[in-house]
């Protein structure tokens, strides 16, 4: 169901739920899941601790063989503004998300990953800030703990961090979001309901890069707070955070670009990036056609970037052992982060 077949439906729903008093906003929490239970519980707590800021919160469930719908069930005998809405059928992340979306009734709508979790006051930080903000802002985010479980036991602390760009323009801001992808729906992610609707929600077409696609699309035609606090937990694991198929994330950028293909004809250099992070996926993957293909297409914008060369060649004459070569420098880093001290 993508967000613009779902407009009519929620129109004509009824809703217990009411505008904030003096204009603060109101707040729905959207959570897509899909057989995660265990780790879902703990999304679901997270919210549920954050008092009376939010008016309702909505499992978004992608048709999970699991307990989901019995962990659920016990769980909303504690809450309940707690909503489980399944799908019948399979649909994948970006149709998740807009089902969640397409039943929400607050103002706004925060987007929580099923396997990471709230901090505490980070709805009541989230409220504050829309309520001081213009009606030209759209969406807001905040900033990330990010942790590294292994096995049943939470995480070493990586590091936290938050993205607070300032772009002179909101032309400027569209192809920041381009160039940039630093933030997604794991950054508490809090979208105004009716530019969700505008914008037609995320593009379930795409198999990957869901969030990047629609944040790219939303600072074309809206201005953007930040909370520059660690209120979110991103819980990464030993097989990668989501075992992303780098071939569909590849595909992704590609199609990401086509959407923009004016503003990248005036950037070739931002053209370029895109075109290069398509290719290195695609050479990851072991699709090394279509890597080859993606990365003289960044070529042919940026002809003379000795990081495009060296990566064409490395990639055509190393061949697997390029791919090695990164996996072991970024294992490298990866270990240099976890023993970063955590801030107080």
């Amino acid at each position: 169901m993508s967000a613009d077949d779902a407009q009519d439906k929620n129109a004509a729903r009824t809703s217990p739920v009411q505008e904030g008093t003096m204009g603060t906003p109101t707040l729905s929490v959207v959570i897509p899941t899909y057989k995660r239970a265990d780790v879902l519980r703990r999304a679901v707590r997270s919210v549920m601790s954050q008092g009376d800021n939010f008016v309702e919160l909505i499992v978004a469930d992608d048709a999970s063989p699991d307990h989901t719908t019995e962990m659920l069930a016990s769980l909303a005998l504690e809450e309940p503004r707690l909503r489980h809405v399944r799908r019948a059928v399979n649909g994948g992340t970006a149709a998740t998300r807009n089902t969640g979306a397409a039943e929400a009734a607050g103002e706004w709508i925060t987007f929580l990953d099923d396997d990471d979790e709230m901090l505490p006051d980070f709805l009541a930080a989230m409220r504050k800030a829309l309520t001081a903000a213009p009606s030209s802002v759209g969406f807001a985010w905040c900033g990330v703990r990010w942790v590294m479980d292994s096995g049943n036991q939470e995480g070493t602390f990586l590091r936290d961090g938050f993205w607070k760009p300032e772009f002179p323009s909101r032309q400027a801001a569209y192809l920041g979001f381009l160039r940039n992808r630093k933030i997604g729906t794991n950054c508490g992610l809090t979208i105004r309901r009716s530019a969700f609707r505008e914008l037609g929600g995320f593009d379930e077409t795409l198999r990957a890069a869901v969030d990047t696609d629609l944040l790219v699309r939303a600072a074309q035609r809206f201005d953007f707070v930040v909370v520059p606090e660690i209120f979110i937990k991103v819980h990464l694991h030993g097989n990668g955070h989501v075992r992303r198929d780098t071939r569909a994330l590849a595909e992704a950028y590609v199609r990401i670009a086509g959407k923009h293909e004016e503003a990248l004809r005036q950037d070739p250099t931002l053209a370029a990036a895109l075109f290069y992070k398509a290719g290195w996926l695609h050479y990851h993957s072991g699709d090394k056609a279509a890597g080859r293909k993606q990365m003289r297409t960044a070529l042919h914008h940026q002809p003379f970037s000795p990081k495009n060369w060296m990566t064409l060649a490395g990639f055509e004459l190393l061949g697997q052992r390029a791919i090695s070569l990164h996996e072991w420098v970024w294992s490298r880093r990866a270990g240099l982060e976890r023993r970063v001290p955590e801030r107080p």
